[in-house]
């Protein structure tokens, strides 16, 4: 047990989910509409973060402000959230806080602004804003397999994860990347 929670506490410290220790300002949430929005997609990580990298049309909430903004977002709108990479937890934790919250349709993007990046290099449909100059954006990311249901042990909800292909295809439909 101890081995594995040292495993973890390594990969936290890698994957740059938190940033640096800093007093927090609260969020502003973007625009009224993306409030209102049907379809949400929230990078969870620190402004900073979000600043030098994030998907066009998503909007950033870092991850401690979540739970407080959300009171202001619709629980059946379909939120998608993602962080840094596939070692980071931050957007899988903050979609099974979301669905005990009461949310009901909750998504996680886990190959995180690393692998979105990556695909962009190749692919200019997926775009990134901001100087993308953070290491972590050109570490080697591993495909993602294809999607699954994952059951939440204390919610008996399903949070799903998808595939950058069908962020992308979600983002399109919902005119996130216009």
């Amino acid at each position: 047990m101890k081995r594995l929670l040292s495993v973890v506490c390594s990969v936290v410290l890698l994957c740059g989910c938190f940033g640096s220790q800093k007093e927090v300002e609260p969020v502003a949430v973007e625009t009224q509409a993306a409030v209102s929005a049907p379809v949400m997609v929230v990078n969870v990580l620190d402004k900073a973060m979000y600043d030098d990298a994030h998907i066009k049309g998503s909007i950033n909430v870092p991850m401690d402000q979540v739970m407080t903004a959300s009171e202001q977002w619709d629980k059946a709108a379909t939120i998608v959230l993602y962080c840094s990479n596939t070692m980071c937890a931050s957007s899988s934790e903050v979609a099974r806080q979301l669905v005990e919250k009461g949310f009901t349709n909750v998504a996680v993007y886990e190959g995180g602004m690393a692998e979105w990046f990556q695909i962009g290099q190749k692919d200019a449909e997926y775009i990134v804003e901001g100087p993308h100059s953070e290491v972590y954006l050109t570490m080697e990311v591993a495909p993602q397999p294809a999607p699954v249901e994952v059951e939440n042990v204390t919610t008996t909800a399903a949070i799903k994860k998808i595939t950058a292909v069908e962020l992308q295809k979600l983002m399109k439909e919902a005119n996130l990347l216009a």
